[in-house]
């Protein structure tokens, strides 16, 4: 039951983060490059997890290979995510003639989006060995 339960909190964790990285984007208009990856990474993973955490609340977890599969999908999604984005704001001092707020914002979402591939990695090494 323990196991469980820190799995759900990992779920809840991982769903707030992605929350967090979309919340990051839209809240500052941020214009993010590769906008398919970043979008689709942020608002595709916030849908499954959401519903992997009403599987958890339902007590219908999923398959521990499905569950392992979709934790990879995160780490490989987000990393690529993370990396796009501090790539392309970290040697601007404004981004597309923008405040220094907005390269500060789009940082903080690529490095949010790197915690939570780590996230979704510690989750794969909690799954394997439950």
């Amino acid at each position: 039951m323990a196991v469980q339960t820190g799995r759900l909190l990992l779920r809840i964790v991982e769903l707030a983060v992605a929350i967090g990285c979309i919340a990051l984007v839209e809240t500052k208009g941020i214009i993010l490059p590769r906008q398919m990856l970043t979008c689709g990474t942020f608002v595709g993973f916030t849908i499954i997890c959401a519903v992997l955490v009403l599987g958890h609340i339902i007590s219908s977890p999923l398959d521990k290979r499905v569950d392992m599969l979709i934790s990879i999908g995160g780490v490989i999604l987000f990393i690529a995510t993370g990396a796009v984005i501090i790539d392309a704001f970290k040697d601007t001092t404004t981004i597309f003639g923008v405040g220094k707020e907005y390269k500060d914002y789009a940082l903080a979402t690529g490095g949010l989006a790197i915690i939570d591939a780590v996230v979704f990695l510690i989750d794969i090494f909690i799954t394997f060995r439950s």
